[in-house]
């Protein structure tokens, strides 16, 4: 499988690699469903850092002795939006593998261009 910041950071570099050894593949899917995980990975983190502020605001509140309750259905809400997007980011993630899966490792510069090795010099 191909590193996916080689994918991120070298497309041109992969799509070369495809023409040399024939293959006909959607790369801009698979950068799409990259670009997907990427974000749903993100906003996941972000909710989860959110739902961890909240924790602590409560925890602080009932040190306190102060009403927690608002705070605590607040945390609620952003749990629920967490399992949400936890969700969401498992789902792009299995989008994401499978397409990698059937992208063809990167070839040595050495190896003769062709889809098999009837292309080799002999």
């Amino acid at each position: 499988m191909i590193d996916p910041r080689t994918l991120r950071e070298r497309p041109g570099d992969v799509r070369e690699m495809l023409s040399r050894r024939g293959v006909e593949y959607d790369l801009d899917a698979l950068v799409g469903a990259d670009a997907e995980w990427r974000r749903a990975a993100s906003a996941a983190d972000a909710a989860r850092q959110r739902r961890n502020e909240l924790g602590r605001a409560v925890a602080a509140a009932k040190k306190s002795g102060g009403d927690a309750s608002a705070h605590i259905a607040e945390m609620r809400g952003a749990a629920d939006r967490l399992d949400a997007l936890e969700a969401a980011r498992r789902e792009a993630h299995g989008r994401y593998a499978a397409l990698a899966m059937s992208l063809p490792n990167m070839v040595h510069e050495s190896v003769p261009t062709g889809p098999d090795s009837g292309a080799n010099v002999v």
